[in-house]
């Protein structure tokens, strides 16, 4: 077995347990020195099944799937694949953040969140194709629909992920291949319920 590979899993699993958010920040990480550097840990014959059938949380185990892919992926697909599989990461942590009690995300998905738009400015400048800044733009939505979804005090994190993602997305909405007013329009929305008084009352 790859020693690399099952103190990282291990790692993940503990951290997804015992709700550590602050390790999986740790964990989940995006800047391109880091990931060359666990992705020249990884062989391409490795099994991530092997590792990952142990954490019992289905939507935990393809979550730390996903980010194993892209980061053993990274120095040989392109960069539109690499966007596509951000794509996917976001779309699993929009289901793990709809439960009430995970605003202890918050690190993983801001992390994601611009690691996306990274991702999609490489795949724009790859393929000229403006449907990545779209696609980047509806997982942020998502995101930001899930994180606006509590309202409760105890639910604060969320908020925070909500005002980091509506900021993203209103960077990417004026790049978008289709209604980038609309986009635009929800992030813009989001960010003045936010900035509400009794929403920054609930945060303090």
């Amino acid at each position: 077995m790859n020693p690399v590979l099952q103190a990282f899993v291990t790692s993940a699993n503990h951290a997804f347990t015992h709700e550590d958010g602050a390790t999986l920040g740790k964990l989940f990480v995006f800047t391109p020195s880091t990931v060359s550097e666990l992705s020249r840990r990884i062989s391409a014959s490795d099994d991530f099944d092997q590792y990952t059938s142990y954490i019992t949380d289905p939507v935990h185990a393809q979550t730390t799937h996903v980010y194993l892919t892209y980061v053993r992926d990274s120095q040989f697909v392109s960069a539109e694949t690499g966007h596509g599989q951000l794509c996917r990461l976001a779309e699993l942590l929009t289901v793990a953040l709809t439960a009430a009690n995970n605003g202890w995300l918050v690190q993983v998905v801001r992390a994601v969140a611009l690691a996306l738009c990274v991702q999609a400015q490489w795949a724009f400048a790859s393929t000229g194709d403006a449907a990545v800044y779209t696609q980047t733009a509806t997982r942020l939505l998502q995101l930001l629909i899930v994180a606006l979804g509590d309202t409760g005090p105890e639910h604060a994190s969320k908020k925070r992920v909500a005002v980091a993602v509506a900021g993203l997305l209103l960077r990417v909405s004026l790049r978008t291949s289709a209604a980038p007013g609309a986009y635009a329009g929800k992030a813009l929305e989001a960010r003045s319920l936010l900035d509400s008084s009794s929403v920054a009352r609930r945060d303090k």
